[in-house]
């Protein structure tokens, strides 16, 4: 069974992704949601801001050492 969040948790957590710099994996380690959903929220998040889909890009992130 999928978990449900509530818009001001997905907007925190959205902002937290931000303050990470647009680390998936960083962000997914310290809240505990899964990078899938993340990026899923990323993309509703612009596309809600009216971009279209092809202007959506991930970085990947880089390995640190």
């Amino acid at each position: 069974m999928s978990k449900r969040y509530s818009p001001d948790h997905k907007l925190l957590v959205l902002r937290l992704f931000a303050a990470f710099n647009g680390d998936f994996a960083a962000t997914s380690r310290f809240t505990g949601i899964p990078e899938r959903t993340l990026r899923d929220w990323v993309v509703q998040a612009r596309t809600a801001e009216g971009l279209p889909r092809s202007a959506i890009r991930f970085q990947p992130a880089t390995r640190r050492r």
